[in-house]
């Protein structure tokens, strides 16, 4: 049995391995990839624009048109830009005067504060004072003024009554009363009556002045100092914040009419975006001229008059005339491992494969682009070729890497690596047992790989799938 299942092993072995000869043969390594006529030099246009941002076509040249130093490419309307601009200018005009107001305002109230401050505490020093006095003095100053007067209406009561009572005796002893001694004592009767009515009215005064009028007064005092301590503490706090409420209020007026003048003067700076000219004589073309290639997306497809154009994004180029034309490219990894500056190759025109152009390979980028892509840069040998071709036209180009007419070449997939990072390759000797020999390893094409050295021409090696 193990007999049988070791001759059905070798069995399946032979049936899945490839006997193939080692011959010699041309290997032309010649990569081929796309690309397209480009300037050296590109004028690339755009807005440069960072307040207005509505551009819309006035007058553009068509695509492709050949233009002249001077001569206008693309002017966008500018009426409402016109009234923006004014609109600024008025902004600008007006936060320079409420600029001014504020810095009035700020150093106003910051000169005053002082004098403010000084006069909030002397008015609290006053009133308290007041309080103060009225308490240890004036209030039992006219308390005794007071009694004075109503002793002075009493003791002036007295002394008329008295007057009265001796003209009565004196009149009373003559038996007779003349009409002038009469007319007297009528009068002194009179002066009795009034000083009474006076004391009366004293008396009142004198109450009220006492219960009534002192205490509320007091009152009074006491609540003018209360206040005016109070305002003078509330004065030491809100006089510096309003200060600096005023100072805040300035900075950011000064903030705010920089701002506006400098958008003003940004605006006025933008004015002469509305007008592209060609800084040279050369040709005009829609799209983007980058990075080894030409692309026209749809909104640059569909420049017109009334459509708008985005600021700050490149929509169209100019190709100086003067500006030398060549092939630009983007490559794979493996197409650029192949490459070296200097190699000549054939580009095949599209559409006309009967138009052959001749180049040599110029520059050859060592780090790709964002989409993995290696740009190259092949110069168009002859005048004659230059003539023939204008920026945007598209080729496969074929650049003659190498060529060996009698290389020893394998297929690829009869190479296998070891385990020492060697390639060798499965030779059948004569005994037909197998024998992996290290070999050395050229340029690959397509599926056959040209070897340099380990193996003859006409030996056999197996190929293992």
């Amino acid at each position: 049995m193990k007999t049988i299942a070791i001759a059905m092993m070798i069995s399946c072995c032979a049936m899945a391995a490839e006997v193939a000869e080692i011959k010699r043969g041309d290997i032309w390594v010649k990569p081929t990839f796309a690309a397209t006529v480009l300037p050296e030099k590109v004028v690339r246009l755009k807005v440069d624009a960072e307040e207005w941002q509505d551009f819309v076509i006035e007058e553009i040249q068509p695509h492709g048109a050949q233009v002249k130093k001077g001569q206008v490419l693309v002017r966008f309307d500018d009426k409402d830009y016109q009234k923006k601009l004014r609109d600024a200018q008025s902004a600008s005009a007006s936060a320079a005067l409420q600029l001014q107001n504020a810095e009035v305002e700020y150093k106003t109230i910051k000169a005053l504060l002082p004098s403010q401050l000084q006069a909030a505490q002397q008015k609290a020093e006053h009133a308290a004072e007041a309080w103060k006095y009225f308490q240890t003095t004036r209030r039992q100053a006219e308390i005794r003024e007071e009694d004075l007067s109503l002793r002075q209406t009493e003791l002036r009561l007295e002394s008329a009554r008295e007057e009265l009572v001796q003209l009565e005796k004196m009149y009373k002893a003559d038996d007779l009363t003349e009409n002038t001694e009469e007319i007297i004592l009528k009068r002194q009767r009179e002066t009795v009556k009034a000083y009474e009515t006076t004391l009366d009215l004293a008396k009142l005064s004198h109450r009220r002045k006492i219960d009534v009028a002192l205490p509320r007064e007091g009152v009074e005092l006491k609540r003018a100092a209360e206040s005016a301590e109070a305002e003078w503490k509330q004065t030491e706090q809100n006089l510096p914040r309003q200060v600096e409420l005023k100072r805040m209020a300035y900075e950011e007026a000064r903030v705010a009419q920089q701002r506006r003048t400098d958008a003003w003067e940004r605006l006025q700076k933008e004015q002469s975006s509305f007008v592209i000219r060609a800084t040279e004589d050369g040709w005009f073309y829609y799209g983007v001229m980058q990075e080894g290639r030409w692309t026209v997306s749809e909104a640059q497809k569909a420049l017109a008059v009334d459509q708008s154009v985005a600021p700050n994004k490149v929509f169209a180029c100019l190709v100086p005339q003067k500006s030398k034309l060549r092939w630009d490219a983007l490559v794979d990894e493996s197409t650029v491992r192949l490459l070296r500056v200097g190699q000549q190759g054939h580009a095949l025109m599209t559409g006309a494969a009967e138009q052959v152009v001749a180049f040599r390979l110029k520059e050859i980028a060592r780090v790709p682009n964002a989409d993995q892509r290696y740009p190259v840069v092949c110069e168009i040998d002859s005048a004659d070729a230059l003539s023939a071709v204008v920026a945007g036209m598209t080729a496969k180009l074929q650049v003659n890497v190498y060529r060996q007419p009698q290389a020893l070449l394998v297929p690829e997939k009869a190479l296998r690596l070891n385990q020492d990072g060697a390639w060798e390759l499965q030779c059948l000797q004569a005994d037909q047992s197998i024998k992996s020999i290290v070999v050395k390893r050229g340029m690959t094409w397509g599926e056959r790989v040209e070897v340099l050295s380990g193996v003859e021409e006409g030996q056999k090696i197996q190929i293992v799938e």
